[in-house]
């Protein structure tokens, strides 16, 4: 079996050095369609998108849900090839102006990426590092698991040796590579850890605070960034303003949450379409189908 992953690996890999992304597009989105249609018409989680944030209750056409499925399928298979993402004919299709702004950050300090489960979450790490930012994504196993295509993909972005994925239980671990240079990013829509409720456009969201004390611990400047999906393997890296150190150290955790969010909701609510599972559940019950 393993042979078979890296023979398949391998021919992947060599379509993509050969095959521009519209034709590696045309090979693909045949197979998208159809896990997208299967998501698309599944039970719970997998329901359609929600027609604005917060969640009203009131759910995209299947149209809607069955091309924003494709097209996550599609981001996963990008990662095929996101060792050439900074260069052509790929460069062209990412909008990554504000890019350097992470870089300046991380000049001096760790740099704690918060986002939500947004469009191109999953292409973000890899996004970061073939740029030469190291970065890697905390995960929780119990909901996505990291299997053997996820981190061979992520190998091919490696810097220094360093780990693309680190476990959202494993504390020490975090701390130990939060370093000047590095950048962890955390979805804080993941329920892992204290959660906090906070007001957003009429609604609540529950969101986790882990991250805030991890930065405190570490030094680490918080930076709200999401990845938006502008088509098909088309994406634009979002970057918002950093929290204030001051804020960050003197104010409670639901204050450094609603600044956060002041910077990435207006994103989000401009393409509910792309919010994932996660992002719905995390308003509760309004979120419900």
């Amino acid at each position: 079996m393993l042979v078979l992953r890296e023979l398949t690996f391998s021919a992947a890999k060599l379509a993509g050095r050969l095959l521009p992304p519209q034709l590696l597009l045309g090979v693909l989105y045949p197979l998208a369609l159809v896990r997208g249609l299967i998501d698309a018409v599944g039970p719970g989680e997998r329901r359609a998108p929600p027609r604005s944030l917060p969640p009203t209750g009131m759910w995209a056409p299947f149209g809607v849900a069955l091309r924003e499925r494709t097209s996550a399928w599609l981001s996963t298979a990008a990662l095929l090839w996101a060792d050439r993402f900074n260069r052509s004919p790929w460069l062209g299709r990412l909008e990554v102006s504000d890019i350097e702004k992470i870089r300046s950050l991380a000049a001096s300090r760790p740099v704690l990426i918060t986002t939500l489960h947004l469009g191109g979450i999953f292409v973000m790490p890899s996004l970061l590092r073939a740029f030469g930012i190291p970065t890697a994504a905390v995960v929780g196993d119990k909901l996505w698991p990291v299997r053997w295509w996820r981190e061979r993909r992520a190998q091919l972005t490696q810097i220094d040796g360093l780990p693309a994925h680190l476990r959202s239980g494993d504390a020490r671990a975090m701390v130990r590579y939060l370093q000047p240079g590095r950048c962890l990013l955390v979805a804080l829509d993941y329920p892992v850890g204290e959660l906090r409720s906070v007001p957003y456009g009429g609604s609540a969201i529950r969101l986790s605070t882990a991250s805030f004390r991890l930065a405190r611990m570490t030094g680490a400047v918080v930076v709200p960034i999401m990845v938006r999906v502008d088509g098909l393997w088309r994406y634009t890296l979002k970057i918002g303003a950093p929290v204030p150190d001051d804020l960050l150290n003197n104010a409670d955790d639901a204050t450094v949450l609603a600044y956060v969010l002041a910077q990435l909701m207006p994103i989000a609510a401009a393409r509910p379409e792309q919010a994932l599972p996660l992002l719905v559940s995390a308003f509760g019950e309004q979120g419900g189908a």
